[in-house]
């Protein structure tokens, strides 16, 4: 669990949730308990976050805005009832741009901006590894997505010429339809032999 020692304390019993309830009473702030950060929770630090700013942590605002999309994208990608792949690309996109804007506005303070360039920094590093043929081919074959949303992100030609190419290669060689030359159909009366046993059973 990442530290938080305040969290831990108010959570570690139940004498001390009844004094905490008690004063958010006496300061007139919502009556809810506070959420741990747990570390193999995904969106954990976000949730302990949103229920920091409704306890009038009023600095946090600016770091929820930036784990808020993250926490869109685990949610989608997650999902159980329909194919996710498809997205990974598009949301790294997304996370990126969102994280630059936050990072270049004018009202973000020093804290933001530094955990907006350690989140550009690791993103990229893990999106480097989206570059396999799994990841491309989710994205072309999806009807929404196709080779289309390449140029729509202007992304360079040669990518685009690639991703075009190493989707081409792989239906040739595994599924498109192979051509039989030179097939014998001449007729053999022995392909009856089965079918006159049974019938005449």
């Amino acid at each position: 669990m990442h530290k938080t020692p305040y969290v831990c304390t108010v959570r570690a019993s139940s004498q001390q949730r009844e004094k905490f309830s008690a004063q958010c009473k006496v300061a007139d702030i919502p009556d809810k308990m506070v959420i741990l950060d747990v570390r193999t929770q995904w969106n954990s630090t976000f949730d302990m976050l949103v229920r920091a700013r409704e306890l009038k942590e009023e600095c946090l605002v600016e770091i929820e805005l930036i784990l808020k999309s993250f926490s869109k994208a685990t949610k989608q990608i997650c999902a159980e009832t329909y194919p996710t792949i498809a997205y990974v690309i598009p949301y790294y996109n997304i996370l990126l741009s969102r994280l630059e804007d936050f990072q270049d506005s004018p009202g973000c303070c020093k804290e933001g901006k530094e955990a907006a360039s350690n989140a550009i920094r690791k993103l990229l590093e893990y999106y480097d590894k989206t570059d396999t043929s799994i990841y491309t081919i989710s994205l072309v074959l999806d009807p929404r997505l196709k080779i289309q949303y390449m140029k729509d992100q202007k992304w360079d030609k040669r990518w685009i010429e690639s991703a075009r190419k190493k989707m081409l290669e792989i239906y040739k060689g595994k599924y498109a339809p192979i051509e039989i030359n030179n097939i014998n159909n001449e007729y053999d009366s022995s392909d009856e032999d089965l079918i006159t046993h049974i019938s005449k059973r």
